[in-house]
């Protein structure tokens, strides 16, 4: 689908994704971008599939799913406008950790691994901005992952219910207090039950 400026929200050309980038090369990179529109319930992607493009949500709420073992699914995060993921398809080919399912009629940017590569080596600044971008990303993701390692092992040796439910919150955002105890919450967070 066809955009240009005149189409693209403020907050994607403005925002931090590409910080510190001129605003011509900001929207030279944006409008290289392919823009689709999915409807409520379209899969962006499959887990297991190799993966080999990035996503920006211009408009609309992105579900990122993984499997259990016992297939059941499990919500991983939500994508709201002025956001990316399957990123980690421009870092290297390889197939999908997770599913990613439109919410509502979600119109996002994509692009594919090569043309990415193609303008960071071509020394596009936007494209580098990127790489800064996911790098911050990947970081976020590795301390979270981080304390949820540490709650694991406090809850396996013994911290105390309120320790444990204070912290589950800090790395939710979510109160997990109420009929559902400690134990069945790390249980949901992990993916478990």
């Amino acid at each position: 689908m066809e955009h240009s400026k005149e189409t693209l929200p403020t907050f994607l050309i403005d925002g931090p994704l590409l910080r510190g980038v001129a605003r011509e090369d900001r929207l030279s990179f944006l409008e290289s971008m392919n823009l689709q529109t999915y409807p409520p319930g379209d899969v962006l992607f499959f887990e297991g599939e190799l993966g080999d493009e990035l996503f920006l949500v211009v408009s609309g709420e992105v579900v990122i799913l993984n499997h259990t073992e016992m297939d059941e699914p499990v919500e991983l995060t939500r994508i709201l406008a002025g956001d990316f993921f399957g990123e980690m398809a421009l870092l290297s080919p390889a197939p999908r950790s997770a599913s990613a399912i439109a919410l509502s009629f979600t119109n996002a940017l994509s692009m594919p691994r090569r043309q990415y590569l193609d303008r960071l080596e071509g020394g596009d600044p936007a494209a580098a901005a990127l790489m800064h971008s996911i790098a911050r990303r990947v970081c976020q993701r590795l301390r979270a992952t981080d304390g949820r390692i540490d709650l694991i092992h406090d809850a396996l040796h013994g911290a105390s219910s309120e320790d444990l439910e204070s912290r589950l919150v800090n790395l939710t955002g979510r109160d997990q207090t109420g009929p559902v105890g400690w134990r069945e919450s790390l249980l949901q967070f992990f993916g478990g039950a």
